[in-house]
């Protein structure tokens, strides 16, 4: 589970004030030789309730798992060039190793998912996108080295993400990061509508529709808001009857290789982005998702059913200069 929000990419918002008749323009505007950092720190609070399997269930004997952690990711983005139709080439960077801090047992260690294999710097490692004025990611390179640079010859490790690292899976999760400013210009009070994927690891995956309002200028800068719903759940179905694991434990909730043949999962949420107008940057944004479902997990032949709540919220700031921690 502490795979959550890790495949997915994540890049800056950039806004262009152009006021005609009250009007704006949110579009990216792109600037040849541009370099900017982004750090995103995602804390997730979850607690999966495994009932008791007798017929005659006994509730205090349900198993309870808990799990509290923070995920922090540091990358640049550097606008390699800037074409006549406004689109861009921008590279990303991964400037330090991903970090995974158990609240709970106050652990603090590299992310197992994204981190380097063995031996080697994560740091480094490299995208580069093609991106439309809309926000559109319309071509990726550089993942096979991705992929080689985390993973190196670790089979397993490989496997894990090759998905994660397609060409297709990059341009959809880098455009549901760019992609959901409105069309044409906007004034205060005008709303619109996305709508992005959120990979859930063991659990599955759920389309999130997102309503966002613009705000208008506020003293220094303009104002996103947003309210999300789940649209859409689809549970893990991989039947793997390899017998691995044989207990319901955290190694359940980290990996679930079994699948969730009945599941319900619905939830909520709400966020805000805020811009440096001047600049055409995002100075923050931040948001939080809570979910809430009832699902049941098989194994082998048994079935077991569970209660699952969780909230994560995350928060993302962009700064100029590389920060000394």
């Amino acid at each position: 589970m502490r795979r959550i929000g890790r495949c997915g990419l994540l890049l800056l918002v950039l806004t262009l004030p152009g006021p005609a008749r009250g009007q704006v323009e949110l579009a990216w505007k792109w600037k040849e030789g541009d370099k900017f950092y982004v750090r995103t720190v995602t804390r997730v609070r979850q607690t999966l309730v495994v009932e008791d399997t007798r017929a005659e269930r006994i509730p205090a004997n349900d198993r309870q798992v808990r799990q509290e952690f923070e995920h922090t990711v540091l990358l640049s983005y550097t606008v390699r060039k800037v074409n006549k139709d406004g689109s861009a080439e921008v590279v990303q960077k991964i400037e330090r190793d991903p970090i995974v801090k158990d609240e709970k047992e106050k652990v603090e260690k590299k992310d197992v998912l994204l981190g380097p294999p063995a031996g080697k710097v994560g740091a480094g490692a490299e995208l580069v996108l093609h991106v439309t004025p809309r926000g559109e990611v319309t071509r990726v390179e550089g993942q096979d080295k991705l992929l080689e640079r985390l993973a190196g010859t670790e089979t397993s490790k490989r496997e894990s993400i090759r998905a994660a690292l397609s060409e297709d899976s990059l341009k959809k999760s880098a455009t549901q990061a760019l992609g959901f400013l409105p069309e044409g210009k906007v004034k205060g009070g005008a709303t619109w509508t996305r709508t992005a994927g959120l990979n859930l690891g063991a659990l599955g995956s759920l389309r999130v529709e997102s309503r966002y309002t613009y705000e208008g200028k506020g003293d220094d800068n303009d104002r996103i808001t947003f309210t999300s719903r789940v649209k859409d759940y689809q549970p893990y179905t991989r039947d793997d009857r390899s017998g691995r694991g044989g207990s319901l434990d955290t190694q359940v909730v980290r990996s679930a290789p079994w699948p969730w043949p009945a599941a319900e999962l619905t939830g909520a949420g709400a966020g805000s982005v805020t811009f440096d107008t001047r600049a055409g940057r995002l100075v923050k944004a931040s948001s939080t998702l809570k979910l809430d479902g009832a699902l049941t997990l098989k194994h082998v032949t048994a079935l077991y059913r569970t209660r699952l709540t969780q909230e994560q919220t995350t928060e993302t700031t962009v700064m100029d200069k590389l920060p000394e921690k």
